[in-house]
């Protein structure tokens, strides 16, 4: 299956990093990809303006957005969500609109295993051969909102789904 790689990368909507771990390191952006497409879609814009108007970096690659040779990294999927968030990316009601879309969204088993269950927690998943990624907007009642971004290569998808949930569980124990 490859060498293993675990990237994450935790922050509050301010920016104040909380944890980063091979934050630079490029992944198969798989779905994130399709996010980002559909974000510049509900923009008006293009995935590229997307990308520059959330603060990513060059690492990120996306050349056919949703395609094979997308590349993203923990950092700049973290920066998308946040941006979203944020309403930055996207029209205040829009951005609603895919929030609730993304608290809805059907793959519960990784970063909104790992917390608590009364946390609401707007997340989105990639898979493809041979990772799972996954971003979330977290907003608890008792701390800031944050996101997190935790991306795996070279695991299988069990192994790569306990990793996604038991960070996010050991993050939320230990990050503030």
């Amino acid at each position: 299956m490859g060498e293993a790689l675990v990237s994450v990368w935790l922050a509050d909507l301010d920016g104040s990093v909380r944890e980063a771990r091979n934050v630079n390191q490029q992944h198969a952006a798989g779905t994130l990809g399709a996010l980002v497409a559909r974000v510049a879609e509900e923009a008006g814009t293009t995935p590229a303006a997307v990308l520059e108007a959330a603060g990513c970096s060059p690492m990120t690659e996306l050349v056919v957005a949703g395609g094979e040779r997308d590349l993203i990294t923990a950092h700049d999927a973290a920066r998308i969500l946040a941006g979203i968030a944020e309403r930055r990316l996207l029209s205040a009601s829009a951005g609603d609109a895919l929030e609730q879309e993304l608290v809805g969204h059907p793959e519960r088993d990784g970063i909104p295993l790992g917390l608590p269950e009364d946390v609401l927690v707007a997340n989105h998943t990639g898979l493809g051969d041979g990772f799972r990624h996954e971003v979330a907007l977290v907003r608890p009642t008792d701390r800031p909102p944050f996101v997190l971004a935790v991306l795996t290569t070279g695991l299988d998808e069990d192994e790569a789904e306990w990793r996604v949930s038991e960070l996010a569980r050991f993050l939320w124990e230990t990050a503030w």
